[in-house]
């Protein structure tokens, strides 16, 4: 089996509405869906400046799996601010889509853990995972985790 580091990641960009539904279920169960996109959205509101709403595209991360979502924006750069930590980072969108996803993924991992959802809680904490790996091999990793720390 090839180690994740000898592993090349690529993403998927998921083109229609069914499509991504069913990413989104396979990678996070039927419970999660609802949950991770309200919570998704309502994060960006806090941490980016001047996100009022909008249309957002999904990946996923293939061969090892995870999903995440990048808002759609004209801007080249976002301002990130992340009140938990007090750090602030200017981010592409799809940089600050990944923070977005790995702390929206955290949250309903923590809620899932120790429940009568273990299966859910399986995915959640895989597609976590997935996304995070696919973090550290990109360009403003060191940004992202000043978010993310």
């Amino acid at each position: 089996m090839e180690s994740l580091n000898q592993t090349t990641l690529n993403t998927t960009k998921i083109k229609s509405t069914n499509q991504v539904s069913k990413a989104l279920i396979k990678n996070l169960g039927n419970w999660a869906v609802l949950s991770f996109q309200n919570k998704i959205f309502d994060l960006a509101s806090v941490m980016i400046e001047g996100y009022t709403g909008g249309l957002w595209d999904t990946y996923e991360i293939r061969p090892i799996g995870g999903v995440f979502m990048v808002p759609l924006t004209e801007e080249s750069k976002v301002k990130v601010h992340n009140p938990y930590n007090y750090s602030t980072e200017y981010l592409s969108p799809e940089a600050a889509g990944i923070c977005l996803t790995l702390i929206t993924l955290s949250s309903i991992a923590i809620k899932l853990a120790d429940s009568e959802y273990q299966e859910t809680y399986d995915k959640v904490a895989l597609a976590y995972h997935g996304v995070a790996e696919y973090m550290h091999s990109l360009d403003e990793k060191n940004q992202m985790m000043q978010i993310l720390d």
